[in-house]
Order: C-alpha cells, then structure tokens, then sequence
C-alpha cells in the first residue's frame, strides 16, 4: 500500500502552521463539496481525500503521529499491522480494527490507508499507547457536533455599506468553542439589521456546519446619515457664496472631493438634491439621492471696510423695504 501524502492532498507544506492547514482546507472543502458539486463522483471524492487529510494534519496529536509514520512508512507496511515507529515487539494475531466517525465522513469513507494507519497500531484499539475511543471510535464518548445555525452581529461603516467589501471574521463555533477566520463578502446597499447568510459557516464540525447569519451594524460616517435610499450631510456655506451663488466642496462619504454648485439667494437649512449619489437600491437597480443641507456660515473677524459695507447694504435693504411700503 503506498503512503498517502496528507500534506500534498492539501497543498501544503510539511512545516504549516494549524491555521495554513485550516485554511487550505476550508478553500478545498468548499471547491469540492457535494452541494456545489452536485452529481460530480470526481469532485465528491476528492472531498473526502480533503476531509480525511485534515482529519489528520487538523489535529495535532494525529498529526505528530502521522509524521513519525512518514519517516518509517516501508519498514511499516513490509513487517505489517502491529509494528509501530521505535517498538521492538512484533504483532499478534486476533487484534481488533476500529470503526471511525471523525468529522463528516463515516467508516466506509475513509482510505484503505487511514483504517490501516488508525486500525492497526498495535493490538485492541490503542495505538501509541493512547486508546482510539480518545480519537473517535465506536465506543467514544465524543459525538460528532449536531449541526446548527448561528448568527452574529456585524458592525461595518456606512462606506461599506454604500460599495460593498470583504471582511475577514473570526467565528467562535458555540457547539465546542473553537475559533475559525472566514472572509465575507459584503454586497453593495446592505441596510441596518440586514442579515447576511454564509452558507456552511454555522456550528457544526468541518464540512457539516450550520449557516451562518450575519446582522449589519453600520456605523455613520462624515457626518452622512442614511435615511431610505438617499444620503444626508450638512454643509457648510460662506455667507457671500449663499448670497450670491457658487460652488463649495464637500467630501463625500467614500472620502472623495466633489463641487456643490449653490443657487443664488439660498437660505440657511435649504437643501440641495444631487440625484444619483445616494444608496444603491436593495437591489441594485437604482441610487438614492445625495441630499445636501447649507449651513449658511457667517463672517468673523470683520475688517473695518467689511462692516462699512454692510452698513450700506443694510441701508440699501431699508430703501428697498420703504419703497416698497409706499
């Protein structure tokens, strides 16, 4: 029988960290997985290669044992079953093979390699000393994790929101505690308490998880508040530009520079409408409206020649005012 590389099966190399091999696993899990392969033999067999790799190199006491293994894989396989890396006792005959359930996969599952490798180290069920109950046998107390929905709450800025981004997460799985990094994508226009689900990313055990929901937090930014599908900012307007008509800049909340043409006469708290900057439709097919507030600033620090002309501006507006009236 020829010794099956774990390592290669998951494109890694023999000094890779656990979370390069969870990783590696998880993009290979979701390549070949039955459900986004339906029907395709070649790709449900090369999932479960995958999950029994990991299986293995997952685990750090397997793997530690699988590595002493690798270096003495011949002299095993020729002096057979009972030999184990270092022992210098030989096999006897009656001993008993385990049934295994690790993870996702069942006993028929699993490669002639592996029930070698896990089966038959030694007599019973012990294999460097340590009992297979500890690994997963039929008689183990430890019971594959039931798979569940689980749902988290995402916080993200209001820019997120608006172009959409990916997001690397880490998931605490409720069922046995452990911690995973998962990257999401999210879409363009979500709202606030939108929930998001990830597919297979729930509480389970590896390649037999729940989904996972992920509820949108966002967060306002630069000033912008999101009401409906249209964007809201104050911004600020010199009193001479309100006046007499111009352009002012505002930052937008992607962190451009755009020019706000301002009418002639406009009054404070008046609000400007810039169609098609907005939110994207919960579908995509359209954009709000960016809805921009003046904020009509007036002068400080007056030179003398500025009061002067407001004082004849002020008089101007009386004549105005009296001619009116008569």
């Amino acid at each position: 029988m020829d010794f099956k590389d774990y390592y290669e099966v998951l494109g890694v190399s023999k000094d890779a960290t656990e979370d390069e091999i969870k990783s590696a696993y998880r993009r290979l899990a979701r390549k070949y997985h039955p459900d986004v392969n339906p029907g395709d033999s070649s790709a449900e067999e090369r999932f479960k290669e995958v999950a029994e790799a990991y299986e293995v190199l997952g685990d750090a006491e397997r793997r530690k044992h699988y590595d002493m293994l690798g270096a003495d894989w011949e002299r095993y396989s020729k002096a057979g079953a009972g030999w184990q890396p270092g022992a210098k006792w030989k096999a006897q005959p009656g001993y008993k093979r385990a049934t295994f359930t690790f993870g996702n996969l069942s006993d028929a599952d699993f490669s002639d390699f592996f029930k070698q490798f896990f089966g038959g180290f030694g007599v019973g069920n012990t294999m460097f000393g340590r009992d297979l109950n500890d690994l997963g046998g039929r008689n183990s107390t430890r019971r594959k994790p039931a798979k569940r929905d689980i749902e988290h709450e995402l916080e993200i800025g209001l820019n997120e929101a608006l172009t959409g981004s990916q997001r690397s997460i880490e998931i605490s799985d409720p069922t046995d505690g452990s911690r995973r990094r998962i990257v999401v994508t999210i879409p363009s226009g979500v709202r606030d308490g939108t929930r998001l689900r990830i597919a297979g990313e729930g509480a389970g055990s590896p390649g037999a998880r729940g989904n996972l929901y992920l509820k949108m937090k966002i967060r306002p930014e630069r000033g912008y508040e999101l009401r409906g599908n249209d964007l809201h900012v104050d911004l600020d307007v010199p009193l001479t530009v309100a006046v007499l008509g111009g352009e002012v800049e505002l930052t937008t909340v992607s962190g451009e520079t755009i020019s706000v043409k301002v009418p002639p006469e406009t009054q404070n708290g008046q609000v400007m409408r810039l169609r098609g900057l907005g939110m994207p439709s919960a579908k995509g097919k359209s954009r709000g409206d960016l809805m921009v507030r003046a904020n009509v600033v007036l002068p400080r620090n007056l030179t003398d020649r500025e009061r002067e002309l407001f004082r004849e501006l002020e008089q101007l507006r009386k004549d105005l005012s009296s001619k009116d009236a008569s």
